[in-house]
Parts: C-alpha cells; structure tokens; sequence
C-alpha cells in the first residue's frame, strides 16, 4: 500500500449496517452511531467526510452483502451509548463514547452496489467520484494511486480479485492489497509496494512478519513495486494469471446465497455493540 498528497481526499464513508432497528434509526431519526474507539482506528478524519452509505450484512436477506442506501452528513457530535439509546442503560457499552452522525434523509441508490462474494466489511473511505460510478465494492476502494492502477488492470484482464480483504484472526490482523482464491484451494495475496511507504526498516519488518504468516498458514504472496506497476502493469497482471492459472484458474465469485451457510456476521469483530 502507498499513500500521496496529490490523492484526492474521500468524502464518502460506507459504513457496516448489521441490524435492523440501526437501519431503521437511520431512517426514521436520521442518525448513526460509530464508537470513537473504533473511528480513531480506521477512520481518524471522519469531521472531513461529507456523505455516509451502508453496506447491509447478511441479516437483510437479499438486501445483503451491498449498498443500498446514502445520505448526506449534516453534524458530527459526540455522546455516551447511554445517552444515544437510553432504553439500553444496562448494556455492557453504555457509558463508552460514540460518534453521533446526523444525516438528511436516506437516499436509495438507483443501481446497488454488490460485493460478488459475502465478505466482511467495515469501513471504506472513498470519493464520490468513486461512489458515483462504482459498479460493485471493489470499485469503491480509495487507498493509493498503484493499487487503483493494478485493480482496473485486473478487471480488464478478468482476473476475479477482491481488494482490501480483511484477515482477522486471534493471533493476526491484516488487509490484503488484493485476494484472489484459485480453483484448488490456492489463496494468492497481491501486494502494491509503494516505495516510500515500504522502504523503511519498520516497514520491512512488518512485510516480513506478514509473509511469514501467511505463507505459514498456505498463503501465497506476489509483491510488485511502484516502477513494476507504472512501467510493465501488463508484465505484472501476465505474472499474476499465470500463477492462477497453474492453480486451475479462479474460484467464481459469483454470489450464491444457497452456498454461503457459515455465519458471516458472527465473524464481524467489530459489531460495534459487542466486541468493540
């Protein structure tokens, strides 16, 4: 991953919607609530943001794994959950601190925008150029000039990737630039290495200690630096299709709900009124 000054700045948050009574205090009171526990980790400029969408989870039935809905920020003010959900004054978060977002009134997207495969997701931060055009999630991702580069080249090589795939286990944390799973099991990790972001020593150590865990537990790690990607994009995704391809080639993302029976949203480790 690398960052620039000269990247436009987001203006959109899409945002987790997990249960229904939220969708439904969003609608009908024009509100949502992010713990600043939460905000300051993924977040941290959230008063720069000016429209807020949800990306509906596996509870909304054929609603779900999508974006249906946006609306525009109005206010951002702070409050204990005490104070946002007063029917709830014994829960275990009651006196933690939340952001209170207030919205105009939701607005639905004339065209959803899908996730082809149910995957957790968030947060993402992207610019409404991106959200405005955006034909499915991956669409959306804002993280650094390479990555946007590599990302339209796969598409239009049809490699089936998912960008910033969230890993999340007890002993490891990370999001993976791209993903891609391959027909026999194969899992392949694309990684943008942007020069000045990776060439640090700390930097360094985390990609090592990253690699290690990965390929440890049957991951496969394809790392392209800055000149790699601006100057031979197609030597790059040439590099990466082959590698799938002596796998037997890419798992279809279509989404099947019928196939999906393992509980996504339990795995959601920041249902923001439970483990965080």
């Amino acid at each position: 991953m690398a960052t620039t000054s000269n990247y436009p700045v987001p203006e959109v948050l899409v945002a987790i919607m997990n249960n229904h009574r939220d969708l439904e205090i969003a609608r009908t009171q024009g509100w949502y609530r992010i713990p600043v526990k939460s905000a300051n980790r993924y977040i941290r400029d959230i008063e720069r943001l000016r429209y807020l969408a949800f990306y509906q989870t596996r509870v909304f039935e054929r609603a779900a794994f999508a974006v249906n809905y946006y609306a525009e920020i109005e206010r951002i003010s702070t409050a204990p959950r005490i104070e946002l959900l007063p029917d709830e004054a014994g829960h275990q978060n009651a006196e933690t601190l939340y952001y209170r977002l207030e919205i105009s009134p939701l607005q639905r997207l004339s065209q959803p925008i899908p996730s082809k495969r149910p995957r957790r997701i968030t947060f993402i931060k992207t610019t409404l150029a991106k959200f405005s055009m955006a034909q499915e999630i991956n669409d959306l991702y804002h993280t650094s000039p390479i990555e946007d580069l590599m990302w339209e080249a796969l598409k239009a090589a049809e490699v089936q990737a998912e960008r910033q795939y969230e890993i999340r286990q007890s002993d490891a944390a990370y999001d993976l630039d791209f993903f891609v799973e391959c027909d026999d099991g194969a899992k392949i990790d694309i990684e943008c290495n942007g020069d000045t972001y990776h060439s640090t020593k700390a930097a360094r150590d985390r990609d090592r200690r990253r690699n290690t865990y990965l390929t440890a537990n049957g991951w496969s790690v394809l790392r392209f630096g800055t000149d790699e990607l601006r100057n031979d994009i197609r030597g790059c995704v040439n590099e990466v299709r082959k590698f799938i391809n002596q796998h037997g080639g890419p798992v279809d993302r279509s989404l099947n709900y019928d196939l999906y029976r393992d509980d996504t949203d339990s795995q959601l480790d920041l249902d923001f009124d439970g483990t965080d």
